[in-house]
Formats: structure tokens, sequence, C-alpha cells
């Protein structure tokens, strides 16, 4: 569904770096609308929503309900909160709690060759059991950009400096496909290195948890079913991000 936003030039140009892969020129009435106060702070408003603050932050607030509302309106596909990386004809999900590592083993498979589909929202077609990319900007914090610079991404990337503080974005993407591995990672401070295999029954629990959208519950519910009977799932608790990536690396050979 097309959404529109108008208003101050400055947040709308921040707005438009932030969801350049998700533009488009058909027309939608204008769905919030972007003001500058009187105090020097930005607004911006929907229908039932307002808040305020500096350009960034009512433009990453404005990016996350855009995106929000997209995921709500994309009902068909079952949606996990997770990442997903493509090397070949290899296809592994990552998905996980905010906090589990997914976002920085994401960076580390593409350290290792692979191309990223999503690192926050993954989108599985009930009928043809595929993944499609989801090219969301990435939300990194300092310590993670300092991870992407260390395993050598920085010209992989479109950073912050382009886009806006807390934003990083691949230049490049994996296409769609079926998966081939699901890994749940669990990142621990000083835990050992364990990989377990799940059951389908585990499976199913573990990821039922982590569906974000289920507008239609029992059709979803099914797709999760057969992605766990056909597709081999794993927990990794990890406390080396290299460790963790040579593991699920294993697992594809």
């Amino acid at each position: 569904m097309p959404a529109t936003v108008v208003g101050d030039p400055q947040c709308l140009g921040l707005l438009s770096k932030l969801l350049a892969p998700f533009s488009s020129r058909a027309f939608a009435d204008p769905c919030a609308a972007f003001r500058q106060l009187s105090d020097g702070r930005y607004a911006v408003e929907t229908a039932t929503l307002c808040t305020s603050g500096t350009c960034e932050a009512v433009a990453d607030f404005c990016e996350w309900l855009l995106v929000t509302q997209a995921a709500i309106h994309c009902g068909d596909h079952l949606q996990l909160h997770g990442g997903a990386v493509q090397r070949a004809e290899q296809l592994i999900l990552l998905p996980g709690l905010s906090g589990s590592g997914k976002t920085t083993l994401t960076l580390g498979m593409m350290a290792s060759g692979f191309l990223p589909l999503t690192d926050d929202l993954i989108l599985l077609d009930p009928r043809q059991s595929t993944v499609r990319p989801f090219e969301r900007c990435f939300h990194v914090d300092a310590s993670t950009l300092t991870i992407a610079s260390e395993l050598g991404l920085n010209k992989q990337l479109i950073l912050p400096e382009a886009l806006a503080q807390g934003f990083c974005r691949p230049r490049h993407w994996g296409v769609s496909g079926v998966p081939t591995c699901i890994v749940l990672p669990r990142y621990c401070p000083g835990a050992k290195l364990e990989l377990n295999r799940l059951r389908p029954a585990q499976a199913w629990i573990a990821l039922a948890n982590l569906c974000m959208v289920t507008g239609k519950s029992s059709v979803h519910f099914s797709a999760l079913s057969r992605l766990v009977e056909q597709t081999p799932t794993y927990q990794i608790t990890y406390d080396h991000l290299s460790q963790a990536v040579e593991t699920i690396i294993q697992l594809t050979q």
C-alpha cells in the first residue's frame, strides 16, 4: 500500500535516504506530515500519533512507523523477527529477539561472503516457502559499527554519515530463495560455544514466539510447520563472533 509523507524538506530528505529502497512513484494521500515548531524542534503527525524532537529523531520515528504499517499490510507473508543471509544455494535464517546478536551475526556472515536479505524482518511466502529480501536499513550502535569496521565491511555498507546516526544499509542484497538452515542465535558474554539441533516441535515453538504479524494465523502456522519439518534448525549460544560464524558455515558444508 503506497504512503506519502509531506512537510518540512529537511526531515523529508533524511527520511528519503532511510527509505530509498522502498521509494515509489505511486500516488497516495498523505499519511503523515512533518512541521517545524516555534522552538526549533520538529514534529511529525499522523491521524492518531504525534511526536516531536530533533529532525533525526522524528525521521527515525517516521521510518519505524512506515515500516511497521507496511508490515501490517503485508499480511500474506509469515513474518519473523530476525535476519537472513545467502551465499550460492545456501539461505540461512537467523531469527531472534532484540539483543540476541542477530545483526552482529548477519554482519559476521557478510564478512564471510554471504549477502544479507534482512537483519530485522524475515518475510516468508507461505505458498512457496521462499524468503524475500527486505532492504530496510540496519539499526546499529557505535559498538556494532566498530565491529563492522573491524570485519572490513565499510565498503559494503552505506554508513551513518550518508544516512543518519544509528543507521547503515548494505549496498548489495541476496535474492529470494528457500531456506536451507535455521540458526537461532543467543549472544551470551563469557559463555562457551554451544550448538544444539532442535526437534521440529521445539523449533516451531521458538519461531512461533518470534512471529511479528499473524493476520492469517492458520495459514502462517501451517507454513511454520512445513518450514521446521523441511529445514534443519539449531540454537547457537556464543561469545565470540568468529567462532559462531565458523560454526554456522560448517553447517552448510
